[in-house]
């Protein structure tokens, strides 16, 4: 284990999803700690949709099935959206720094990014 994630990963698509959203979560933690005087439900709604996002990826990963798992990753990329509107909501009422909002932001934007294309099923050829 050269990297530290017990998650193997046969493709590098998915793996650099998985990756990027642990480091999502890690971001969003620290707006989480940082975003006490909002409701505990914003935040909490937050830290279960930031900690959803690696763990539907890894099942996505695992499924065998391609609709499956492209449904995964579309949950998965849900999620990331979930949290980029609450981010949006503690930014607009100013409740924590900017600087945490922003890495938490460019974080989740990266991760959405990545999961697009693995939303998307392959053209039909007939």
């Amino acid at each position: 284990m050269t990297d530290g994630f017990a998650i193997r990963f046969r493709a590098p698509s998915p793996a650099d999803a998985y990756e990027l959203a642990l480091a999502m979560t890690a971001a969003i933690y620290t707006v989480v700690e940082l975003a006490e005087p909002e409701r505990y439900f914003l935040r909490d709604q937050l830290d279960r949709r930031s900690a959803a996002v690696p763990i539907l990826i890894a099942q996505g990963h695992a499924t065998e099935v391609m609709h499956d798992r492209r449904t995964a990753f579309r949950r998965a990329r849900q999620a990331a959206r979930d949290c980029l509107a609450v981010l949006d909501i503690f930014g607009q009422r100013g409740t924590v720094e900017p600087a945490a909002l922003g890495a938490a932001r460019a974080a989740t934007r990266a991760v959405i990014d990545k999961l697009g294309p693995l939303t998307v099923a392959p053209p039909r050829v007939y």
